[in-house]
């Protein structure tokens, strides 16, 4: 007895992990992976989103800053006010419109400037002669109305 005893503890235990153990390492990282994977474009997505916020912001003081320079004209001028708040072809808004579209799509990439709107939420409603409402459309967004409106005035 004592002889199988010293035998079973010389028998060297072969060391290593079981298929098993790596195929729970594997799916756990492929999970990982997956999360990642799926995060990734919702936070490009909600990036792009605060910089199209971020120059709608800009376009709405580029109107202010127009009417004040033009002493309150009764149109606005959508070159001028682009202008005024730099736009270019690297940003998220690169036109400005001073009217919504009759019919279709808002653009994703134009702020439109609305003289005499304000701002209920992201809804458009009647103002003042001299209120400046700034509305625009989300990255993943494919939309009749607005995202976003910012009051200028």
């Amino acid at each position: 007895m004592n002889n199988q005893l010293t035998k079973l503890k010389s028998v060297k235990r072969e060391e290593g992990f079981t298929i098993i153990e790596v195929l729970i390492v594997l799916a756990i990282g492929a999970l990982i992976i997956l999360a990642v994977l799926l995060a990734v474009p919702a936070l490009q997505r909600n990036q792009a989103n605060s910089q199209r916020k971020s120059e709608a912001s800009r376009v709405a003081a580029a109107a202010t800053q127009y009417m004040a320079d033009a002493n309150n004209p009764s149109t606005l001028d959508a070159t001028k006010i682009g202008d005024i708040a730099k736009l270019d072809a690297t940003g998220k808004l690169t036109t400005v419109a001073v009217a919504l579209p009759g019919s279709g799509n808002l653009s994703k990439n134009t702020a439109y400037v609305l003289l005499g709107k304000t701002c209920s939420g992201t809804t458009v409603a009647t103002g003042t002669a001299t209120q400046i409402a700034v509305v625009y459309v989300n990255q993943d967004v494919d939309s009749t109305t607005p995202s976003a409106c910012i009051n200028a005035q």
